[in-house]
């Protein structure tokens, strides 16, 4: 074996002295290829089990151009494994990726001179090509850039892949492809909320059809689309979708550049809320929530209050009278004692706080007051019983023959002090003694 290796190596060194078929003397090349052959025969001469068991065949044509050489040895052997294209669907007049990959089983320690071309099937035209030297086994990949077709249509490809024995190459596989060559993209978002009519592209407005799926044909190039970031729903006018993420990157905005080199489907997620209505039958501040919150479909909202007891406006609120709160009375007409709750919010919500009116604090102020009234009361009574009214000066007799009036009489109940009784003269006013009958000063009778 390591002879028939040697009279290879041997062999293809031979043939590598051949000039190019440009240039060549005919006379030397045949000499050359003459003895070449003249030695594998020799070879084969010496070793008749390697004859037996080797599936080499040479057959050397002498020719008025030149000789080719067929080796059909069957460890030569290349299989194209995978061809694919980026992108997989381009532009007329663009430029698309082709990579080739092969897999390879060659002698060890033989470079062999490996080519990939690349065709237009329906022309058969020539494309590209590439040509490595390997050697022993593995996998290489081959790439090229091609310029697209002038029109939209599948555009029909082939690869193959050769190796070359002397002059000639001869063909290991092939593998017919195709590639979409379009002069538009179609660019489709799904999620949108049912309802919306509107996505801009390029800012100008386009129209979303009623199964909330939108489509555009797009030219290639970037552009920038733009989604509703809000949308409130029509029927429900307290329950809206919030925009939330591009699904493919996780992008938060809803505005974004768009690379249009394929067809493109974008899937996009929405948050829905709801809102939640607080009223109240007193005006009261609320706790930990506002009257107009949107809250997640599925969430829990927290409801209280600050102070479930407010006095009663104008004068009953100054006398005690307060409002107290009694429950929560929710939208399908459930009860909820307790002023601090959480509700989940699966639709929109409106609560309402209602309250009873206490009387207690009225009843016991108007027991003071009361109580006080009556004490200030009794205390007057009491005192003016203890000082007597100062008793008025006593006037008897007649004034011109008209009777005074008599001087009053004591209540009996009444203890009063003896007091001296004065007299006057009815003529000349003077003081006399109460038991005189004629007055001192003028003399006159009494």
């Amino acid at each position: 074996m390591n002879r028939l290796i040697a009279t290879a190596r041997l062999s293809n060194s031979l043939l590598r002295l051949v000039p190019d078929r440009s240039s060549y003397d005919p006379s030397g090349r045949k000499a050359l290829l003459i003895l070449n052959a003249i030695l594998w025969l020799v070879e084969f001469a010496l070793n008749k089990q390697l004859l037996i068991n080797s599936a080499l065949i040479v057959a050397v044509m002498i020719l008025g151009s030149g000789v080719v050489v067929v080796d059909a040895q069957q460890s030569y052997s290349a299989k194209i494994t995978n061809v694919s294209s980026y992108p997989p669907t381009v532009k007329v007049k663009g430029y698309a990726s082709i990579r080739i990959d092969i897999q390879y089983s060659f002698p060890p320690a033989t470079p062999v001179s490996t080519r990939v071309r690349l065709f237009e099937a329906d022309t058969n035209k020539l494309l590209k090509e590439d040509i490595k030297i390997l050697e022993g086994q593995g996998t290489r990949t081959f790439d090229f850039s091609q310029e697209t077709p002038e029109l939209p249509r599948e555009w029909g490809l082939k690869a193959e892949v050769h190796y070359l024995v002397g002059y000639a190459w001869l063909l290991l596989d092939e593998r017919p492809f195709s590639i979409q060559v379009k002069g538009d993209f179609t660019l489709q978002i799904h999620g949108l909320p049912l309802g919306v009519g509107w996505v801009l592209v390029d800012s100008a407005q386009q129209t979303v059809g009623p199964s909330g799926i939108f489509v555009m044909t797009l030219s290639t190039g970037t552009h920038t689309v733009e989604v509703p970031r809000e949308h409130v729903e029509p029927l429900k006018k307290r329950t809206r979708q919030i925009f939330k993420e591009w699904k493919d990157i996780g992008f938060p905005l809803n505005s974004r550049d768009i690379v249009m080199e394929e067809d493109k489907i974008f899937y996009l997620a929405y948050e829905t809320q709801h809102n939640l209505l607080l009223q109240s039958d007193v005006v009261v501040e609320l706790g930990q929530t506002n009257s107009d919150g949107w809250y997640r479909e599925g969430s829990s909202a927290e409801i209280s209050l600050r102070s479930t007891e407010v006095p009663e406006s104008g004068l009953l609120g100054v006398l005690g009278v307060r409002r107290v709160f009694d429950y929560w009375m929710m939208e399908d007409g459930r009860t909820i004692p307790l002023s601090r709750t959480s509700v989940v919010m699966t639709q929109p919500q409106t609560i309402r706080a209602k309250w009873k009116t206490d009387y207690g604090y009225l009843y016991v102020s108007l027991g003071i007051v009361t109580a006080i009234v009556v004490a200030i009361v009794a205390i007057l009574l009491i005192r003016s019983r203890r000082r007597p009214p100062p008793s008025r000066p006593l006037i008897t007799g007649t004034s011109f023959g008209v009777p005074l009036r008599p001087a009053p009489v004591a209540p009996p109940l009444l203890r009063v002090q003896p007091v001296r009784e004065r007299r006057f003269c009815t003529q000349c006013g003077a003081e006399i003694d109460a038991a005189a009958r004629r007055c001192p000063s003028c003399g006159r009778e009494q």
